[in-house]
């Protein structure tokens, strides 16, 4: 089996997507599989399987990163926080009274204090 692996291919936003591609001895398509990584956590956030099948690498590989790259951008744009530049929403318990009622968390440096 032909096998080329490449770490990263390119960061969408908090994203790295890297590829693998293989065909088989017998010939057939290329077939790339992308990941998708968290770039702070480097957790593995989503993997596409076959995300790219043709019969030349370079296609195999283009597709695969096509698909990945609309994947990291959904995923950008569903993310609640920045981690470079702001604190996770706060645990349900250290909302105050009124604000979780509303559903609302309380800003850096506020709390219940009078």
């Amino acid at each position: 089996m032909h096998r080329r692996q490449y770490r990263l291919h390119g960061i969408c936003g908090f994203y790295e997507i890297e590829t693998v591609a293989t065909k088989a001895p017998d010939g057939g398509p290329w077939r790339t599989v992308a990941f998708i990584r968290d770039r702070c956590s480097r957790e593995l956030v989503h993997t596409l399987e076959d995300a790219g099948l043709a019969d030349y690498y370079l296609d195999s590989k283009d597709a695969a990163i096509n698909a990945a790259w609309d994947v990291a951008a959904r995923l950008n744009r569903e993310r609640t926080y920045d981690p470079f530049t702001s604190l996770p929403p706060p645990p349900e318990e250290s909302r105050s009274g009124a604000a979780a009622a509303a559903g609302v968390g309380l800003a850096q440096g506020q709390g219940d204090h009078e």
